[in-house]
């Protein structure tokens, strides 16, 4: 196991120096931008992507596809969800993490127009998308691999879309209440609603492979961190990250916690050091690493206990990396993904998506 994650962050710390170029998002379709227009850019932009795939090539050779399944309850019955929207579709092939020409999915990008192009998203999502259960996890995937990659600003309004416990549903306005610096620059942004009775979410920021920024070496040191991922940012920050979450209680309704990646298991530690202060519906995580045995414990020992969904896409190997904590479940396609490919794809802008419940107890059992 050592050896192989040797392997991941080599390749890893290499692919991730090249360069990534804007794009105009007016259009789910890309267009011609200025940046297009610059060879230079372009150029790059062609290179990143060709030095991912091949990457992620070499990583599907290293770790075998027995080394990155997980055990199901293959007693019950998956369920399909299916997407008839091409624009959606488009938008996961064209601003995907190995796009050509504008990757937005899992990567960080200074363009104010992202982030309108991410709200158009969500807004498309909601009317699009007729099954709630799906629209949930659906828009905590955009939130967690799109959203909480732009630049968001204190202030800034973002439209949610919301599925309440009683199955209604409603397109809500979000206001960037507070943007959190962890460590070294990585992000986590509080969202509150401006009217209503939604809950506020507090959503971190996964790993950034930008290695030219400060930012992005912080968080991948954080992914390196001995004590498990991103545990030292979380404990460095939990007094920020509770003052928020009791005030928010104090307003009346407590926050729910998303994220990917590192984001996902910064989430997770949230839960499991301020249960009381978090919302015991909602909250959800997307292909985030495991966490130490130590830390499992404090969560399989809280009473009561946040519900917590973490969706792991099928050929991901990062989950695999740690203790499985969390009502775990698998979503998976029409044909098999590569390691990086299955980690960073936007799943719900795919046209058949399979969800199965993991045996989380089965699951540990077997890992080393």
């Amino acid at each position: 196991m050592k050896k192989i994650l040797a392997k991941v962050v080599s390749l890893l710390f290499s692919a991730a120096l090249i360069a990534e170029t804007p794009e105009d998002p007016l259009n789910f379709s890309i267009g011609t931008s200025k940046e297009e227009l610059d060879k230079d850019s372009l150029w790059k932009a062609k290179l990143r992507a060709r030095t991912l795939i091949k990457l992620d090539k070499m990583l599907d050779w290293a770790i075998p596809p027995k080394e990155r399944a997980y055990v199901l309850q293959l007693e019950e019955e998956g369920f399909h969800y299916i997407n008839q929207t091409p624009p959606l579709i488009e938008f996961s092939k064209s601003f995907g993490y190995f796009s050509k020409k504008h990757p937005i999915i899992g990567t960080v990008t200074p363009y104010n127009e992202d982030i309108a192009f991410t709200c158009r998203l969500l807004q498309r999502v909601f009317l699009e998308c007729q099954n709630e259960d799906f629209l949930e996890i659906a828009t905590g995937e955009i939130i967690s691999k799109v959203l909480a990659y732009r630049a968001l600003q204190e202030g800034m309004v973002i439209p949610i879309p919301i599925v309440y416990e009683d199955g209604s549903k409603e397109l809500v306005d979000y206001q960037v209440a507070r943007v959190f610096t962890l460590w070294s620059g990585m992000p986590a942004f509080g969202l509150v609603p401006i009217e209503g009775e939604a809950s506020p979410i507090l959503v971190f920021r996964g790993t950034d492979l930008s290695l030219e920024s400060k930012q992005g070496w912080a968080s991948v040191l954080s992914d390196l961190d001995i004590q498990g991922p991103g545990l030292t940012v979380f404990q460095k920050s939990k007094s920020e990250l509770e003052e928020w979450l009791k005030s928010q209680k104090e307003h009346g309704v407590k926050a729910k916690v998303m994220g990917f990646s590192l984001g996902g298991v910064l989430a997770l530690y949230t839960l499991v050091y301020e249960s009381d202060l978090i919302n015991s519906y909602g909250s959800m995580v997307f292909n985030p690493p495991g966490v130490s045995a130590s830390v499992y414990k404090l969560w399989k020992d809280l009473s009561p206990r946040p519900l917590l969904r973490v969706y792991i896409t099928h050929g991901d190997f990062i989950p695999k990396i740690g203790k499985l904590a969390g009502d775990a479940y698998e979503l998976s396609l029409d044909f098999s993904l590569k390691p990086m490919d299955a980690h960073v794809r936007l799943i719900c802008c795919q046209p058949n998506i399979y969800q199965f419940t993991i045996n989380e107890e089965k699951e540990n059992k077997q890992r080393r």
